[in-house]
């Protein structure tokens, strides 16, 4: 078994290595495939098994791409007529339309996936409906003029805009590949019916996969309390699943492995076969098949099998987050879990009164959730500052608290879910406790993700020196055999302390920190002199731009937010708005003093204002604002003729240190700030409405002589920051910096 181990494994690695980038792909696999042939001769098996599965990976990444994906990649840029097979439901997109997967049918091409986009005709299509018509096509790797590669992940290659549906031909018996999506449609549909709004998303997540209905705030909550995994279905859910159906059928029974397996994948099935949830319906599988058929299972070598196929299907899926994680979770657990649980129940005893057993019970349920979370969280936590520049600490107390409830809720939840298929809303009133586990649920992970630092960026230098040492730690103590965890584990607690203190301690120590957030096309800036902390706007696109500032409040330990001063309320400066207030306390806020308008979220905030009983100020004189060691300087509106003209500039003045934020104001209403403004040489400026050839004019910059300019910018239509705008700015000298280039920017002024 170990020699499938030592191939597959140089495979999958060679995979990953080809989709990060690895250049000179031929060059090396002939240089791994004549190494192996070497060895052969000198019958050094195990060298010549890494060399070929090396060899093997990059050249199958190679053909593959050649064979599957660069014919489908050459129709980008194409509007051309043609016919296709839907094989999912469509699903509402956030910009209008809809969205679904379908098989397009192209000559010398096996049927490839694409995403197709259309108009509200899109929402009658059902899984199984030949289409026809004209579309215009695009590379998947590309969303909204970022690189993604989810899309990529699942074998998607392009995707097309619908310009016309000429005819829609529905079959008489839809094929059964296609009834689990239709069974995955009925659960979701028996969940909206069954349960209260508050729980349904949360229970679509946990049965189908189906994050779509989780609310911004619910799932901002699960992933800062470490607790999102349990709304990705994986191997958790299949061995609930698999759980379940041990009640129905005979222990070590070979037609009830049998049945169990196929219904595993059935499960899979409904979930979408993404790779993840495939990786953990084939290990479930082995683990049920290892002991009829008489093998004691071998776990690197089942990982190891499992990932070579699921990359021999797909080598792209290797860029599959959920996968990596996936994976990450089950290396963890089983290289500590169990040596971790034997150290920690090692000293408690087996005899004793019953008090004392039931105490030692305790503990060693507590010391099975704690190590089995730990381990997971090996190779989890890596990937996770990789990919999300985050990680959560407070996710062992989170999964001690909630997973109990999860795993009480599934099984029933499943159980009256297809029951209510048969029978809608019969049964219910049966869901009462399920409904009542959920919340519970929904409330403990949003009570922890809402603690200071219960989730840490890893932006900051003392938690990447914590987690650099943590890992040396734990590398040593494998390393000298050192089998008592209580000093490594001490020694990590007190140096995660140390680096939150240091955290804390920096961040008040600079007079003035200004930080521009990446929010997309918006704009969010963050104040911070001593204990204060003040924010400026709240909007943008992706991701929920209030859920982006809470989460980097929070990280800085902080969750009470003096000071929320909105320029206008235009949803690209203010649709984080409510989300912010969701998770955040907001001491005071300051809006523009003008007339309503109905198509900003003005009415929506004041109502939110009203309701959380935060201090509210409608500016309509210029006003000055005492800010920790700083001066805030609130200009009243001073332009006409829309939201934009009539919003807030605001100046921060810290010694001989000036910040200036104009908003999304014009090239003449910074015309009449300049004029009656009295506004000083600055050092710094948020450029005006996110680089518009219209704003940041030549006057304004000879006014205020900036040295540096932030742009708070990301994929848009209108060009911006447009040509004329940085050329205004390069021509003067400035140093330009980008949300859309450099992530987050930060700007720290020391004092004199």
């Amino acid at each position: 078994m170990r020699k499938l181990c030592l191939f597959s494994l140089p495979f999958c690695i060679a995979i990953f290595a080809a989709c990060c980038g690895l250049p000179g792909l031929i060059l090396i696999a002939l240089t791994a495939a004549a190494t192996g042939v070497l060895f052969c001769f000198r019958k050094v098996r195990p060298a010549r098994l890494i060399c070929f599965g090396v060899a093997l990976g990059l050249l199958w990444f190679q053909a593959y791409t050649l064979i599957f994906r660069a014919p489908v990649e050459a129709l980008a840029g194409q509007t051309r007529p043609f016919t296709a097979t839907v094989t999912a439901f469509p699903r509402e997109t956030s910009i209008g339309g809809f969205g679904t997967e379908v098989r397009l049918h192209l000559d010398g091409i096996p049927d490839p996936k694409i995403l197709l986009y259309t108009d509200t005709s899109g929402a009658a299509l059902l899984p199984g409906d030949r289409i026809s018509g004209s579309a215009r096509f695009q590379p998947a790797d590309t969303v909204r003029g970022e690189a993604v590669t989810y899309y990529e992940a699942r074998g998607i290659y392009l995707r097309g805009t619908l310009t016309e549906l000429s005819a829609v031909q529905s079959p008489e018996r839809r094929p059964v590949t296609l009834w689990p999506v239709f069974l995955s449609q009925a659960l979701k549909q028996s969940v909206t019916e069954l349960f209260p709004e508050d729980v349904s998303g949360l229970m679509k997540a946990l049965l189908t996969g189906d994050k779509s209905n989780l609310s911004d705030s619910d799932y901002a909550a699960l992933k800062n309390s470490g607790a999102a995994h349990i709304v990705a279905v994986s191997g958790l859910h299949l061995s609930f699943f698999a759980g379940l159906l041990t009640l129905f059928f005979r222990r070590h029974s070979k037609i009830g492995a049998a049945l169990t397996i196929l219904l595993i994948y059935l499960f899979a099935a409904v979930a979408g076969f993404t790779p993840s949830v495939m990786r953990a319906a084939f290990m479930v599988s082995m683990t049920l098949l290892a002991p009829l058929l008489g093998r004691e299972e071998d776990r690197p070598t089942t990982l190891a099998a499992i990932l070579f196929l699921l990359l021999l299907c797909n080598p792209y899926a290797a860029q599959s987050v959920s996968l990596q994680l996936s994976f990450g979770a089950v290396a963890g657990i089983h290289l500590i879990s169990s040596p971790l649980y034997r150290a920690i129940t090692r000293p408690l005893p087996y005899t004793g009164s019953r008090l004392q057993l039931l105490g030692c019970k305790v503990v060693r349920l507590f010391a099975a959730n704690c190590s089995v979370t730990l381990g997971a969280m090996l190779f989890t936590t890596p990937l996770c500052v990789w990919h999300f520049g985050s990680v959560s600490l407070i996710a062992p107390v989170t999964n001690l608290l909630i997973l109990w409830a999860v795993s009480c809720a599934f099984a029933p939840g499943l159980i009256l879910t297809l029951l209510g298929i048969a029978l809608p809303g019969l049964f219910a009133p049966l869901t009462l406790p399920v409904t009542l586990l959920t919340r519970y649920v929904l409330a403990v992970v949003h009570a922890l993700g809402a603690l200071p630092f219960a989730c840490i960026s890893t932006s900051n230098p003392f938690t990447c020196g914590w987690l650099v040492f943590v890992y040396l730690i734990l590398l040593l103590t494998v390393l000298f055999r050192y089998r008592r965890p209580i000093f490594p584990v001490c020694t990590g607690v007190i140096a995660l302390c140390a680096a939150l203190m240091l955290t804390v301690y920096t961040s008040q120590l600079d007079p003035l920190t200004v930080t521009m957030l990446d929010v997309g096309q918006g704009q969010s800036i963050v104040l911070r002199s001593g204990r204060r902390t003040a924010l400026i706007d709240c909007g943008g696109t992706g991701d929920n731009p209030g859920d982006i500032a809470a989460d980097y409040l929070q990280s800085q330990g902080i969750t009470t937010l003096d000071l929320l001063i909105l320029t206008h309320c235009h949803s690209d400066h203010a649709n984080g708005v409510p989300e912010l207030f969701a998770r955040m306390k907001i001491s005071s806020v300051v809006l523009p003093d003008i007339k309503e308008d109905e198509t900003t979220y003005r009415t929506e905030i004041l109502s939110l204002i009203e309701t959380e009983g935060s201090e509210l100020t409608l500016l309509a004189d210029n006003r000055g604002v005492s800010f920790g060691d700083c001066m805030l300087t609130l200009y009243a509106p001073l332009g006409d003729g829309g939201s934009n003209e009539e919003g807030l500039f605001v100046l921060a003045s810290c010694d001989n240190f000036d910040l200036l934020i104009t908003g999304d104001a014009n090239n003449f209403t910074e015309s009449l700030l300049v004029k009656y403004g009295h506004l000083p040489d600055i050092e710094v400026l948020a450029a005006g409405h996110h680089g518009s050839k219209h704003s940041t004019s030549e006057l304004l910059l000879d006014a205020v002589t900036p040295e540096t300019c932030l742009i708070s910018v990301g994929y848009n239509t209108y060009g911006h920051p447009t040509s004329e705008t940085l050329s205004r700015l390069t021509a003067r000298g400035i140093d330009i910096q980008r949300t859309d280039t450099m992530g987050h920017l930060t700007v720290r002024y020391k004092g004199d």
